[in-house]
């Protein structure tokens, strides 16, 4: 697996962390939201259902919270493996650190801001998620972990919102203008 969990922290129902974050709109409805994402993710993705309905997750259901998240991926630069570590702590050494990273939708590639990381138990499988900021606030989404690339290097800007630093390192760099080709952008080097 080229994704694994850490520092995980206790069993939390969906009504505490709604509760915790209340003045937070990206988990108002927190577990409906979930809801509505894994009733079409898991058909989507050819895992069937519990016992061929719809999934209905309510407020005291429970979900296990990590931290850490351990991304392995293959470098473009030499083709070897390396490990990014992505933090999604509210209070790592004192301050909050919410990683950044590149997700690989069915479209394209985009780069979304960590705000969950969660294990959700449904029917007999653990599915292992994450709840991203990849738009404005409010229209925050659910991912699965199996669809992070790598980490990625993103610039908070009260003004702009967040930019790209692509100059990190080669793989930073090369990723973002697999983005730009992508996207149709003319890429001058």
């Amino acid at each position: 697996m080229h994704v694994k969990f850490g520092s995980r922290e206790a069993l939390q129902t969906f009504g505490l962390i709604e509760n915790s974050h209340k003045d937070d709109i990206a988990f108002t409805n927190f577990h409906v939201k979930l809801n509505l994402f894994l009733n079409t993710f898991l058909p989507a993705s050819n895992i069937p259902l519990p016992d061929g309905r719809r999934v209905h997750l309510l407020s005291t259901h429970t979900i296990t919270t990590c931290r850490l998240l351990h991304v392995n991926y293959e470098s473009m630069v030499d083709w070897r493996q390396y490990t990014d570590y992505l933090w999604c702590n509210p209070q790592f050494f004192n301050a909050p650190c919410f990683n950044c990273m590149f997700i690989q939708t069915k479209q394209k590639v985009i780069l979304g801001c960590l705000l969950l990381l969660f294990e959700c138990p449904v029917g007999d499988n653990h599915l292992n998620i994450f709840r991203v900021q990849a738009k404005p606030w409010a229209q925050a989404e659910f991912f699965s972990i199996r669809s992070i690339i790598c980490g990625a290097l993103l610039m908070h800007d009260k003004i702009l919102d967040y930019f790209i630093v692509d100059m990190v390192d080669m793989d930073m760099f090369l990723h973002v203008k697999e983005m730009h080709l992508q996207a149709g952008h003319v890429v001058c080097i």
